[in-house]
């Protein structure tokens, strides 16, 4: 319920900012969303006669607290920014993946902000705007919401996989003419900032390469630990039972054609 709360409220405020072409409000209508929705379900439960659990406010509270503090270090960074929330890609955005000729890459999905520096922003006779996805020579920056803990991304978690949807719906902004492209996570215990420039992680060859070959064969893998050495370990049938982690990071880098999650070599 947290994150679905915080995500919520966070693109309720910065539509309304948006629509009043303003971000000076920013943080209270983030909090006025926060109670609205206090109210709605209270209201909500008393028309079913239900009585909500005890901890329901403290959960609330939870998710009012992570959303001010994802507001307030995102709010110097709406002033001299354009910006779209919940921003669903257009149709049909087919790329080539860095390191392969084909643009039959299909990306879907919706980014939670996109920032776009001033300056940049298209003005087409024919209609075409932001608000449809066109960022030709525009600077943008992806930014994805975390409620829970995470780290700030760099060039080598990316190559190990971590951050892979910002890493994608950069691509698809870059296809639709982002002249450049920043991606972060963003979490309410650090400053926002633009943590890796799409730019610098082209060249990840095995990451693309890995990626490439999972879209065309729809080969997937696992790595896993043979066994639970803290937990709770059943005697599981032999078809279902973990391989030692060894041979799979060998057989991930043999069938991928990728090195091992962990840098090492496979044998």
């Amino acid at each position: 319920a947290v994150g679905t709360w915080v995500h919520r409220w966070l693109a309720a405020s910065l539509r309304e900012c948006r629509e009043r072409n303003s971000a000076r409000d920013f943080l209270p209508l983030l909090l006025e969303a926060a109670d609205r929705e206090a109210v709605r379900v209270r209201n909500r439960a008393r028309a079913a006669e239900v009585e909500l659990y005890p901890w329901w406010d403290q959960v609330w509270a939870q998710a009012r607290t992570v959303a001010l503090g994802l507001g307030e270090t995102l709010a110097p960074h709406l002033q001299d920014k354009q910006f779209l929330c919940e921003f669903r890609l257009p149709q049909d955005v087919r790329i080539a993946l860095p390191g392969t000729d084909q643009a039959d890459f299909l990306l879907k999905g919706r980014i939670d902000l996109l920032l776009v520096e001033p300056g940049g922003v298209p003005r087409h006779p024919a209609g075409g705007d932001l608000a449809h996805g066109d960022f030709s020579g525009c600077a943008c920056w992806v930014v994805d919401f975390k409620t829970g803990a995470a780290q700030s991304l760099s060039e080598k978690k990316i190559g190990e996989g971590k951050g892979l949807q910002t890493v994608l719906y950069a691509l698809a902004v870059r296809a639709r003419g982002a002249v450049s492209t920043a991606i972060s996570l963003h979490t309410s215990d650090a400053p926002l900032k633009p943590q890796v420039q799409l730019d610098d992680v082209l060249g990840i060859t095995p990451l693309f390469r890995s990626l490439d070959k999972l879209h065309r064969d729809g080969v997937f893998g696992m790595r896993a630990d043979a066994d639970n050495a803290y937990g709770y370990s059943p005697s599981y049938p032999m078809a279902t039972r973990f391989v030692p982690g060894n041979i799979l990071e060998a057989k991930w880098a043999l069938v991928h054609g990728a090195a091992p999650a962990t840098g090492e070599e496979g044998e």
